[in-house]
């Protein structure tokens, strides 16, 4: 909650410094590890709309772009099972190493 406060209140920060005023969380575990539940708290204190991008209908940068187009400035993209989702050559899933943590 500390990190989330401190970006929603760093807006003006990140327009002086002329960056884009976005945050990025990687959750990751076995299902029932509370990832969708961190999600709903994370778009509950920030009041930001959550959109669930579903990549499987993504084939090319401006199909990705147009639905981006779609969110608002104040908006909780999701993508779940990414690694699902996309064909990512010599990619090796290791179940040993999923657990429930985020990173910024």
């Amino acid at each position: 909650m500390d990190d989330l406060r401190e970006f929603m209140e760093g807006r003006e920060f990140y327009k002086r410094a002329g960056r884009t005023w976005k945050c990025g969380y990687l959750l990751y575990g076995p299902p029932g590890t509370s990832k969708s539940s961190m999600i709903a708290a994370i778009a509950n204190f920030t009041r930001f709309e959550v959109y669930d991008l579903e990549l499987t209908g993504v084939s090319n940068n401006e199909d990705l772009r147009r639905l981006l187009m779609k969110t608002t400035i104040k908006s909780t993209i999701v993508i779940k099972d990414i690694d699902c989702s996309l064909d990512l050559p010599n990619r090796a899933i290791n179940s040993d190493r999923a657990c429930n943590k985020s990173f910024k």
